[in-house]
This record gives C-alpha cells, structure tokens and sequence, in this order.
C-alpha cells in the first residue's frame, strides 16, 4: 500500500517549469571580441584583429547557440549547416518563428538600432546582444556554406566609413564584384539580427508574418542579391 501511495504521488507531483529564455541566458557565454566599436572608432587593424577572432572562435559559437536552440526551441541547426541549400531556408524561417515567440522578453527600452548595440560588450545587461550575434552567425554560415562566394570580412569601404554606415569596420558577409556592379556585395547579418531585438516591441507580429530571414538566407545562396549586375 505504502508503495502504491509513493507512486501516485510522484505521478501527481507537477512537472518542473522550464527555464525562461532570460534565465538561460544568466548563464550564456558572451562573445568576447577584443575590439567594440565601429566606424572610426576603431582602426582597420583592430578590425581585421576581430575578423581572426570570429574565424577562431566560429565553432564554438555556433556550438554554444546550438545548445540553447535545442534546450528552448527544440530546434536542431546541424543538419541545415551540413545540407544548407536543402534545409537552411527552413531553418531560417524556425529561428524567425522563435525569435517571435521568445525575444519579446528580452528587449529592453534602452535597446536601439545605434550606439547602444555597436559599443557594447555583449555581456551581463547586454547578454542579448550575443545571442543575437550567434544567431547571425548561423544565417551567416548557411548562406557562406550554401554559397562559396561568400565569406565573413571586414566592412572596408570607404564610402560606407564617409557616410557613417552601420557596416563600416564591422564584421560582414562579402562577395567580389561582379558583371556591371560598381562594388563588390555585402550582407550584415548582425545588423538584421539585432534590428529585430531591438524593434520587437513595436514590429514583431508583422516582421514574424514578413519571415524576411528565409529570403535573405535564400537569396544570398542563389546569388540573386547580384543577378541584376549580370
């Protein structure tokens, strides 16, 4: 009898809550570039410095963002970044649908497409500034392994440095010119990422519905960012 009692009250004790997206991210490892800032802020040196940082660290991040994506959303990104023309668009497209349903906790008033995001450390207060980076990072690797015309650089242009570019000495997806076009081609995954934070109060349902993500992922791999320069 006293058996049969433990059991059902084990059957009726309530199951643990899962851990909220903020509590996971107490404890989330941040990106530590060894060099914030944008623009003139920083020099070419310093930039190229956090490109070799990124390509050294890239595993890693996209190893720790893939834990959390299991964890929360049971969302698995190993096998788009293996076949990413085959799955990577749907992979975007989940991490959009995530992003809706999760993120809306995690932004903040102070959170502004500006100087708040391009100077921070990504760390403590700011933890959603490197989840929003390592989530680029996987739309960045799925259009550069979709795509060998891409490849993670440096935002050198100089007009985009004259005109105060959000890119500008920043880390960005590159291709060469090609056709007529009067540049080479860029993609700043980042920068849609943390647009999205820091808009999700105000833009989510309609940015959510847009799934925007999927077509830059789809896009970038079938080259039709430069198909009009042909």
């Amino acid at each position: 009898m006293f058996d049969r009692l433990t059991r059902a009250l084990r059957r009726a004790k309530p199951e643990p809550a899962a851990p909220t997206l903020a509590a996971r991210l107490a404890s989330y490892p941040p990106y530590d570039a060894p060099h914030v800032g944008w623009g003139r802020a920083i020099t070419l040196e310093q930039a190229e410095e956090n490109l070799a940082h990124l390509k050294a660290v890239l595993p890693q991040r996209l190893a720790i963002v893939g834990q959390l994506l299991r964890d929360d959303a049971g969302i698995d990104i190993e096998p788009a970044l293996a076949a990413p023309l085959e799955q990577g668009p749907a992979l975007a497209s989940a991490l959009n649908r995530w992003v809706g349903e999760r993120w809306p906790v995690l932004h903040e008033p102070r959170m502004r497409f500006g100087e708040d995001w391009k100077f921070s450390r990504r760390e403590g207060a700011d933890i959603a500034y490197s989840l929003a980076l390592d989530v680029a990072l996987v739309l960045g690797e799925l259009i550069v392994r979709g795509n060998p015309a891409w490849r993670w650089g440096v935002d050198r242009d100089k007009a985009n440095l004259r005109d105060g570019m959000a890119s500008a000495r920043r880390l960005v997806l590159l291709a060469d010119r090609v056709g007529r076009a009067p540049r080479g081609f860029e993609v700043d995954v980042e920068a849609i990422v943390v647009e999205r934070l820091c808009t999700i109060d105000y833009a989510n349902a309609h940015l959510t519905h847009m799934d925007s993500w999927r077509r830059v992922v789809d896009e970038a791999q079938r080259g039709l960012t430069w198909a009009a320069y042909l």
